[in-house]
């Protein structure tokens, strides 16, 4: 079932702060009740970032509650983990306490690792010269010839290649 715009663009990025001087020590995002998580789980014992937790800890100490500010709101994930990123690099360093530079979606690391592969695989005259007496024994075992198997493993990544952010990107069988 396809989600609809209004469950798409349900995400928000926030920032706790120090009510003493108002800078911000953390930066995320969620949806629903996430923003008020952290406060919560501290005063009940649960400490997941170090920094994070212990800064909330001095605040409480202090008689005073964490200042908790949504900056951006109805987003679709994708957009609010770039968001969150930009946030994290502007804050980076005014002593925020988050343990990742930011996170991405799922397709994003998809698209990142099937770039990664692309841009690693070598021209098949290359990869044939590199491979190990005994692995192209295996290769052609199982697929006949070194060739067939290169064939096959360039068109698993042409199947990756689908996504707009990689199409761009040059296979070395192409060359």
């Amino acid at each position: 079932m396809a989600l609809t715009a209004k469950q798409q663009r349900r995400y928000y990025v926030y920032t706790l702060a120090d009510p003493r001087d108002e800078s911000v020590f953390y930066v995320g995002k969620g949806t629903g009740n996430r923003i008020k998580t952290h406060a919560a789980r501290v005063a009940r014992g649960l400490f997941d970032n170090g920094a994070k937790c212990a800064k909330i800890l001095d605040i409480h100490r202090a008689g005073l509650s964490v200042v908790e500010n949504i900056v951006a709101d109805c987003l679709t994930e994708a957009e609010a983990f770039a968001e969150e990123k930009r946030l994290i690099v502007k804050h980076r360093d005014h002593g925020i306490t988050n343990i990742s530079q930011g996170t991405v979606t799922a397709e994003q690391a998809s698209v990142a690792r099937a770039s990664a592969l692309l841009k690693s695989t070598k021209p098949y005259e290359e990869w044939v010269a590199d491979l190990p007496d005994e692995t192209c024994g295996q290769v052609c075992r199982v697929f006949g010839s070194t060739e067939k198997f290169y064939r096959w493993y360039v068109g698993q990544l042409g199947k990756l290649s689908e996504h707009p952010q990689v199409r761009e990107l040059r296979f070395p069988a192409q060359s």
